[in-house]
């Protein structure tokens, strides 16, 4: 168990390296900057270094078993949370696209026709 965690955040990584490489001078279609939101690095890299931190401690003291239930409570908290920010998503969407429809008047078929002949 240990031995992967190992491989998938030196393959996180490299993703990420690789992506910045690629990305890091592109311009963003509509704003005149760069696509990487720089501020949000600033906020987002101090935790990201200290649950990385805290990461490798638990994986040197704690157990394999525990490092998994740990990890798969993680897992479960984290998908739960992104479906129930979907389904808020999905709802607000569908009100929007309701009310959309509602204001958008249709002309019934033949009701043209009906207007000429007289």
């Amino acid at each position: 168990m240990k031995s992967s965690i190992v491989i998938s955040g030196f393959t996180i990584f490299t993703g990420a390296v690789a992506r910045f490489l690629y990305q890091w001078n592109n311009k963003h279609p509509k704003k005149n900057s760069t696509i990487i939101e720089y501020s949000i690095v600033i906020v987002m890299m101090p935790m990201v270094l200290v649950g990385s931190f805290v990461g490798v401690l638990l994986n040197i003291y704690l157990p394999s078993l525990v490092l998994a239930i740990i990890l798969l409570s993680l897992l479960l908290f984290l998908s739960i949370q992104s479906l129930l920010k979907a389904f808020t998503i999905y709802k607000k969407e569908t009100v929007e696209m309701n009310s959309k429809k509602s204001t958008t008047v249709i002309p019934r078929r033949g009701s043209l026709d009906e207007k000429s002949e007289t």
